[in-house]
């Protein structure tokens, strides 16, 4: 199970995941169990079926909403639900509860428009001319390190062809958008470090006007084929980036959609009175 923050009608469960965002817990097949949300200001703690101790503890909500409507939903497969009650609680003061921001992390980025990624060269970098002409919005980045981009533009949804074929995932997508992030990295002296980059869903990586992403790639490979080995060994994806003193301009082109699926409905059972 997973809380997800939906920012702009967009589902964010690729970038919030670990504790205080995914638990493990065993759903039983048609058969009823209790359920218990406990919102308090900015935290929150789910209860599946044990009443007594929580199974997923959200200790930073994510959305920045304090105030709005209740509402149950479902994705896929047949659920149901039975005996559902609010109750009112006493007022809480909203306090968040951030996670530290990692040391040498790039917190200060320039976002552009979203544009239809079909109608754009996406291994090319900007032209000076081009990125002249953009209206781009200054962000910064949130604990731990994460420019969420549905925080600032609105989310695709796109019917995808790899809903019922997965084999189509790399496939161009209609209604896929594009976004370009761009920063500045300053150095006191000129040298060579490492640059770890996380994403989704697609990404190219410009580093002085250069293509930096067929290394990131090859890292990319080798880190997802360690994840699924169970041996990842500290490797996590990056690119060697050349800092210069006069400043290192670094541009991510970031494509983004949706991702669905289907699956066959759960068997329905009589509610229980």
């Amino acid at each position: 199970m997973q809380y997800t923050p939906v920012l702009n009608t967009g589902l964010n469960w690729q970038i919030y995941n670990g504790p205080g965002f995914a638990g493990a817990v065993e759903i039983p097949k048609t058969t009823w169990f209790h359920l218990r949300l406990e919102v308090v200001g900015a935290q929150a703690k789910l209860y599946v079926k044990d009443m007594d101790n929580p199974a997923l503890v959200m200790n930073d909500l994510k959305s920045g909403v304090q105030k709005g409507q209740v509402a149950l939903a479902v994705l896929t497969g047949a659920t149901y639900f039975t005996n559902f009650e609010i109750r009112t609680t006493p007022d809480a003061p909203w306090q968040r509860h951030l996670p530290p921001m990692p040391a040498g992390t790039l917190t200060k980025w320039s976002l552009s428009p979203s544009y239809d990624a079909l109608a754009r060269n996406l291994e090319r970098p900007l032209a000076p001319s081009e990125s002249n002409t953009i209206q781009w919005q200054d962000v910064e980045a949130e604990p731990p390190g994460l420019v969420v981009i549905y925080r600032y533009r609105q989310a695709p949804h796109p019917v995808v062809s790899f809903a019922t074929d997965f084999s189509k995932r790399l496939d161009p997508q209609p209604g896929m958008k594009v976004i370009y992030a761009r920063t500045n990295i300053d150095s006191d002296r000129e040298q060579v470090k490492k640059l770890y980059i996380g994403y989704s869903d697609d990404v190219s990586v410009f580093v002085n006007g250069k293509d930096n992403s067929p290394f990131l790639f090859l890292l990319l490979v080798l880190f997802f084929a360690a994840a699924i080995s169970g041996n990842p060994s500290n490797l996590a994806p990056f690119a060697l980036v050349p800092l210069f003193v006069t400043g290192t301009p670094l541009l991510i082109t970031l494509g983004f959609s949706i991702w669905a699926g289907t699956r066959p409905p759960l068997p329905a059972e009589n509610a229980p009175p």
